[in-house]
């Protein structure tokens, strides 16, 4: 008989990390899983099981650079570390995922009672501050595109939105940090801009509120259409799946080859047609 198949939680003990870690490894597609009817991950014993047996590697990696940050380490050090990540990788997206988990790990000794709330808020910090010096020292040509990226309104939670704009840089975009709280007319006129192609809006695992980010949804697709600006809505909240003028991404290689496709496709925005945009979803 063939063995029944691992619900998340399951998957979590087999592989002794947290749900958030496989939900993530899933959304990724390092681990395969099927869906329910309902939209559940469901894994098949023998994959965890291989998917273990090499996992130690990126799970070290992980520890390692969490075991970093959260020793004081100074600013510099932790850069150094960062780009042998990107070196590693490839790519700033590439190492970004990896950052990503970092971020889960984190949260997950919070929660095993490993890390005390202060320790976790420092390590964080350090992250931001050395993943911020490092998107400073890009050189972007001033005729690139710019991409203006803020937070969903009332989540607090910027760092994965840090990480979207090093890819950003990376890409060749100039970036225009908007950052936590903005209010829409805020957003409108930033987007109004000449310079601006995209606007990419963040909201992490702690914004649930799915009404509430539809309708922010709708009124920022509005926003930028009007302008002839991609919309981008990017992180693991409750983001509406399918809406016809927003990109909805969940990884940061698909934020690259989107600003990618992007840039190419720019037109003077004195005279924007109106623009047809499919919904990307990285799943």
């Amino acid at each position: 008989m063939a063995e029944r198949l691992l619900t998340t939680r399951q998957a979590a003990e087999w592989l002794g990390v947290g749900p958030t870690s496989v939900k993530r490894w899933a959304d990724d597609g390092r681990l395969a899983c099927v869906r329910t009817a309902g939209g559940h991950r469901r894994f098949e014993p023998e994959v965890v099981r291989a998917f273990g047996r090499s996992v130690d590697g990126p799970s070290s990696e992980v520890d390692a650079l969490v075991d970093l940050l959260a020793a004081r380490t100074p600013t510099a050090t932790v850069q150094a570390r960062l780009l042998e990540l990107k070196v590693s990788h490839g790519t700033w997206a590439g190492a970004a995922r990896v950052l990503g988990d970092v971020l889960t790990r984190i949260g997950e000794r919070w929660r095993a009672g490993t890390m005390s709330i202060a320790a976790e808020h420092a390590a964080t910090e350090r992250l931001h501050r050395a993943v911020t010096g490092l998107a400073d020292q890009i050189p972007v040509a001033t005729s690139a595109p710019m991409c203006v990226m803020c937070v969903a309104g009332g989540d607090e939670h910027a760092l994965g939105l840090i990480l979207a704009e090093l890819c950003a840089r990376s890409a060749g975009w100039q970036t225009r940090w908007l950052g936590i709280r903005s209010d829409l007319e805020t957003i409108a006129e930033a987007v109004e801009d000449s310079g601006v192609r995209m606007l990419a809006v963040s909201a992490s695992p702690w914004s649930e509120d799915q009404l509430s980010l539809t309708k922010l949804a709708r009124d920022l697709g509005e926003i930028c259409d009007r302008a002839g600006v991609q919309l981008v809505l990017g992180g693991r909240g409750a983001w509406p799946e399918h809406l016809h003028r927003a990109a909805r991404l969940t990884t940061f290689e698909a934020f690259v080859h989107l600003l990618e496709e992007t840039a190419r496709r720019a037109v003077p925005r004195d005279a924007p047609p109106r623009r047809e945009v499919s919904s990307v979803n990285a799943e």
